[in-house]
C-alpha cells in the first residue's frame, strides 16, 4: 500500500497513518449493508466512512427499483454516521464538537459525464455534492466543485494539479463565477 499524496506546502503524510486505515473490499449490496450495521458495535469506531463507487452496490445485485435501493443505502449511511456522532459525543464531548463524523461516497459517471439516474435521490440525503472533473487539454489538472443542493452555481471551484503532490492552482467562490458559467470552469493560473 502506498502513502497518500501530499498537498504541496504541507507535511508529508506519516507512514503510520496507513496502519490506522482499514480497507474492506465488499462484493455486493448485502455485504455493504452488513458492514454498515456492524458499525454499531465496532470498537474502536471509525471516524470516517468512505464508500467508493456507491452506484456499484446499488446495482449489484441487479434491481428494477434503483431509486428505492439508493434511498435505502443512503439512509443506512446516514444512520451509521449519526450513531458514530452520538457515540463520540458521549465518550469524547470536546472532540465531537470539533470533528464531525464524515461520510464520503463516490459515484461513477460515464466518460461523457452523463446524468446520474439517482442524483435526485442522493440530493435528498446529502446537502453537499462534489464533482471531480479532468480538465480537457490540461495535463494533470483536475477541478473539484462543491455544490449545495439546488444551487445554480457551485459554492467553490478548486483547480488542482496532481503529480507527485497535489498543488492548488486556483480557488474561486461561486459568487465570483459568471451567470453563464458552465462546468468545468477554465481557470486562469
Amino acid at each position: 500500500m502506498s502513502l497518500l499524496i501530499a498537498v504541496e506546502g504541507s507535511q508529508k503524510p506519516d507512514p503510520r497513518l496507513m496502519k490506522q486505515i482499514i480497507i474492506k473490499y465488499l462484493s455486493n449490496r448485502s455485504s455493504l449493508l452488513l458492514e454498515l450495521t456492524r458499525i454499531h458495535s465496532a470498537n474502536p469506531a471509525p471516524d470516517i466512512i468512505i464508500v467508493d463507487k456507491l452506484d456499484f452496490y446499488i446495482s449489484n445485485p441487479k434491481t428494477n427499483s434503483i431509486g428505492q435501493v439508493t434511498a435505502a443505502l443512503c439512509a443506512h449511511l446516514i444512520d451509521a454516521a449519526t450513531y458514530l456522532a452520538s457515540k463520540r459525543a458521549k465518550t469524547e464531548p470536546l472532540s465531537a464538537s470539533f470533528v464531525p463524523t464524515c461520510i464520503l461516497a463516490s459515484i461513477s459517471t460515464s466518460a461523457s459525464g452523463s446524468f446520474i439516474p439517482s442524483m435526485d435521490v442522493y440530493k435528498k440525503f446529502f446537502p453537499f455534492t462534489f464533482t471531480l472533473t479532468d480538465l480537457e487539454d490540461a495535463n494533470n489538472l483536475k477541478q473539484l466543485q462543491c455544490w449545495i443542493v439546488d444551487e445554480e452555481l457551485p459554492q467553490y471551484v478548486i483547480t488542482v494539479e496532481v503529480t507527485d503532490t497535489i498543488r492548488i492552482k486556483d480557488v474561486m467562490k461561486g459568487s465570483e463565477l459568471d451567470a453563464d458559467w458552465s462546468q468545468p470552469y477554465e481557470s486562469v493560473t
